[in-house]
């Protein structure tokens, strides 16, 4: 998400009042938007690269 949705993600959190939880929430899921990628990074041990193979 770059710096305009963030904001906007945030303005719409806060803008919520609780009163009906399953709209906030799909409100809340409209706005999100997903990586493409994920990754996930791990040390550099002798372990860790022995497990790899």
């Amino acid at each position: 998400m770059d710096s305009k949705q963030r904001k906007d993600f945030w303005d719409t959190l806060c803008s919520l009042e609780g009163y009906d939880i399953q709209n906030d929430s799909k409100l809340l899921m409209n706005k999100v938007v997903f990586p493409h990628y994920l990754y996930r990074y791990r040390d550099v041990t002798f372990r860790a690269v022995s497990e790899t193979q």
